[in-house]
């Protein structure tokens, strides 16, 4: 009888740890862009923007190691992307996980046409 009540502690324990750390997909709406590249990092800077979560300084970024996902080429992908839209005239929409922080990575990118 123990185990059973120790055992449903703890599964509630995991699952409300896990609801905790998940995140929510949350996105910046379409906006401009100020760009600021450091030491291995992108950072994206949307127009009138503020990051939910636990997303800080009201910034997303690219790594040199890749997207939200961990992949390299998806985050080369979305940086051509970005820079095109950027290059010509194109307002941009960046998805990102708001329990990703405090360095959010973006993980999704949509160019308004």
């Amino acid at each position: 009888m123990r185990f059973q009540t120790v055992g449903k502690v703890f599964a509630a324990s995991l699952m409300v740890c896990s609801s905790a750390w998940a995140g929510n997909y949350q996105s910046t709406g379409f906006t401009t862009l100020n760009i600021v590249a450091d030491n291995g990092v992108t950072y994206f800077y949307p127009a009138g923007f503020t990051s939910l979560g636990t997303c800080l300084y009201n910034r997303l970024e690219l790594r040199e190691t890749g997207d939200y996902y961990g992949n390299v080429e998806n985050g080369r992908r979305m940086y051509a992307m970005i820079l095109a839209a950027q290059l010509t005239g194109k307002l941009i929409e960046l998805g990102y996980n708001d329990g990703d922080g405090p360095g959010c990575r973006i993980s999704g990118v949509q160019i308004q046409w």
